[in-house]
């Protein structure tokens, strides 16, 4: 950036020669994507399995996948351990 900001005259007697620069909000432009992996446990032994896949995990009370298919969030993977002697740990 090479813009040229002039300041207010730096103290004592007058001051600066330029107007006040009128603010302007550049669009929003800003992207992110955070990873995470969790582990939960919620069962001793082997389970059946989440009854609806993506639809019974929810982020901030939001269902991952809706009913009709649908996702609320991309990118999102799910793998379970059903708590099996020959699973994978991984």
């Amino acid at each position: 950036m090479t813009e040229l900001i002039i300041g207010a005259g730096g103290g004592g007697k007058g001051g600066g020669g330029a107007s006040a620069r009128v603010a302007q909000e550049a669009p929003d432009s800003l992207r992110s994507k955070a990873y995470a992996r969790v582990v939960d446990l919620i069962s001793e032994g082997e389970i059946e399995g989440l009854v609806d896949g993506l639809q019974s995990v929810y982020l901030d009370d939001t269902p991952i996948q809706n009913a009709d298919g649908t996702t609320n969030f991309s990118g999102v993977t799910l793998e379970t351990r059903d708590g099996t002697q020959q699973q994978s740990v991984d």
